[in-house]
């Protein structure tokens, strides 16, 4: 596939594993979920959250209510919501449901979370508040003493050689067993 945003490529995975399986699977949430798997091949897993929603949407069965006239879409949004999913990713899953059965307009593009459908010659904007961003964040404060490789140093005194207990080994020898040998 080519370079999209992941919730594109999941809408897109999943109609063409209708156009490849059949409408059929809809009322088969595994194999919706086997069917997206296979279309995403190696990017399935970095695409888990979004394949889940749609999961989730085919076991609640909206993808059979959608092809009805009374399709009560708040309804649908309830369920979803009381599942665990956000509205905005509820509202994902539905429209990645409705275009891949083909129920959108032709040279209708695939639903994403990142973007929001807009009538044509409409511009979104979405403004966010000032929140800090990592580069604007302060640097956190150095540790009290320097760590070198993982270990904390410190650099006070001079090193001090104490008595080692009795039995003890330097690091990187042991006692071997009589057993051990054998």
């Amino acid at each position: 596939m080519s370079m999209q945003t992941s919730d594109v490529m999941v809408a897109e995975a999943l109609a063409a594993a209708i156009r490849n399986l059949g409408r059929g699977i809809s009322s088969e949430p595994r194999r919706v979920q086997a069917g997206l798997n296979d279309e995403l091949a190696g990017d399935a897993r970095s695409h888990r959250a979004e394949i889940d929603a749609v999961v989730l949407a085919a076991e609640e069965a909206i993808p059979t209510e959608l092809d009805s006239l009374s399709f009560d879409r708040p309804a649908a949004m309830r369920r979803l919501s009381e599942r665990g999913l956000s509205d905005e990713v509820a509202t994902f899953s539905i429209d990645a449901w409705h275009y891949s059965l083909g129920l959108d307009a032709p040279g209708t593009p695939a639903p994403t979370l990142t973007l929001t459908a807009e009538p044509v010659g409409v511009v979104a904007a979405t403004f966010l508040p000032d929140v800090p961003t990592p580069t604007m964040l302060p640097a956190p404060p150095p540790p009290p003493f320097p760590v070198v490789g993982g270990l904390v140093v410190d650099l006070a005194g001079p090193p001090v050689d104490r008595p080692r207990p009795r039995g003890h080994l330097p690091v990187g020898r042991s006692r071997r067993s009589p057993l051990s040998r054998l």
